[in-house]
C-alpha cells in the first residue's frame, strides 16, 4: 500500500511509521481509509486535534460521522470546526451511501472537485461559509437526490450550470454571496419544489426565471444586489406561502400591483432601487409583526441616508454591507 503524501514529507521515521500504522488499522474499510486520507491532507495541528477520534477502522464512532443500519457511513457533518484544507484528497467514490455532507463554516479552500458528482445518494450538501473558489462543477447535476444545496458565502465564480435543472427534488438552493455571473439558465424553471431560493449579492444579469414558483411552494426568495432586469416573474402570483422577498438593487421593471399575488404570511418585502411602479396592497402581509415593520423601516431609512451622501456605486457597496447586517438580524425560515 502506498504511504500517503502527507507522511512522505516527514523525514522523522517515527512519524512516518505512525502514519503507516494508522492506515494499516483502517485497511479493509474503504470508507475509513477515505476519511483518514482526507484528515491527513488537512493543513495544521488544529485539524488533527479536532479529529483526534478519527482512528481505527470503525468510522461510525468518529466525531461528525453517523452510519446506517448496515454500518456504512450515511452522514458526515462537521460544521463550525475551523477545518482548513481542500476537498481534493477526499475519495468521494468510497462513500456511496452518503446522505449528508455538511462542512459549512470552516476554512476550506480550492475548488469543488468534479468527483463530488459521485455522491449520487446525497440528500444534503452544505459547503457554505468557506473560501471555495472556481466554478460550480457540472457534475453536480448527477446529485439528483439532493433536497438541500447550500454553497453560499464562498468565492465561486462563473455561470450557474444548466444541469442545475436536473436537481428537481431541491427544496433549498442557496448561491448567495459569491462572484457568480451571467444569466440564470432556463432549466431552473424545473425546480418546482423550491421553498428557499437565495441568489443575492452576486453579479447575475438577465431575467429572473419566469416559472421559479410554478410549484407554488416558495417561502423565502432573495435576489437582491445583482443586475437582474426585465419583469417580475409572473409565477410569483402563485406563491401564497411567501414569507420573505428581497429584490432590491436590481433593474427590474413592471407594475407591482399586477405582478404580485396574495401573501397572507408575508413578513418582509423590499423592492427598492428598481424601476417598478404601482401601489402596495394591504393584501400583502396581513399578519406582519409590528417589530419587523419597525426593523424594516429603520433599515430602509439608514440606507436612504447613506445613498444620499455617496455616489451610486458607493451606495451599492454600502447596501451590500448593510444587507449582510440585516440578514443577521432577520429571523431565518
Amino acid at each position: 500500500m502506498c504511504i500517503p503524501t502527507f507522511f512522505a514529507f516527514h523525514p522523522n521515521s517515527s512519524a512516518t511509521s505512525f502514519g503507516a500504522a494508522k492506515y494499516a488499522v483502517a485497511e479493509g474499510n474503504k470508507e475509513a481509509e477515505a476519511l483518514l486520507k482526507w484528515k491527513a491532507s488537512l493543513d495544521d495541528n488544529h485539524n488533527q486535534a479536532v479529529l483526534s477520534s478519527w482512528v481505527g477502522s470503525s468510522p461510525c464512532k468518529w466525531l461528525g460521522i453517523t452510519c446506517d443500519n448496515s454500518g456504512s457511513v450515511a452522514n458526515f457533518s462537521l460544521p463550525h470546526f475551523g477545518l482548513r484544507g481542500t476537498l481534493h484528497s477526499f475519495n468521494f467514490s468510497s462513500l456511496p451511501n452518503l446522505l449528508t455532507l455538511n462542512l459549512k463554516n470552516n476554512s476550506l479552500y480550492g475548488t469543488i472537485p468534479l468527483e463530488i458528482g459521485l455522491l449520487t445518494s446525497l440528500n444534503v450538501l452544505y459547503l457554505d461559509k468557506n473560501n471555495l473558489t472556481g466554478l460550480i462543477p457540472s457534475s453536480i447535476g448527477n446529485l439528483r437526490n439532493l433536497s438541500f444545496l447550500n454553497i453560499a458565502e464562498n468565492n465561486l465564480s462563473g455561470f450557474v450550470p444548466r444541469v442545475i435543472g436536473q436537481l428537481e427534488s431541491l427544496v433549498e438552493l442557496s448561491l448567495h454571496s459569491n462572484n457568480l455571473n451571467g444569466s440564470l439558465p432556463p432549466e431552473m424553471n424545473n425546480l418546482t419544489h423550491l421553498m428557499i431560493l437565495h441568489l443575492f449579492s452576486n453579479n447575475f444579469t438577465g431575467h429572473l426565471p419566469q416559472d421559479l414558483c410554478l410549484g407554488g411552494l416558495l417561502v423565502n426568495f432573495t435576489a437582491a444586489l445583482n443586475h437582474f432586469s426585465g419583469p417580475i416573474p409572473k409565477s410569483l402570483r402563485n406563491c401564497p406561502r411567501l414569507f420573505r422577498v428581497r429584490l432590491e438593487w436590481n433593474q427590474l421593471t413592471g407594475n407591482i400591483s399586477e405582478d404580485f399575488g396574495l401573501y397572507p404570511n408575508l413578513n418582509y418585502m423590499d423592492l427598492s432601487h428598481n424601476d417598478l411602479y404601482g401601489e402596495l396592497t394591504w393584501k400583502w402581509g396581513a399578519t406582519i409583526v409590528e417589530e419587523e415593520k419597525k426593523l424594516a423601516a429603520t433599515f430602509v431609512e439608514e440606507e436612504m441616508s447613506l445613498a444620499a451622501t455617496i455616489d451610486d456605486k458607493g451606495a451599492r457597496g454600502a447596501a451590500i454591507d448593510a444587507y449582510k447586517r440585516g440578514m443577521i438580524l432577520e429571523s431565518k425560515v
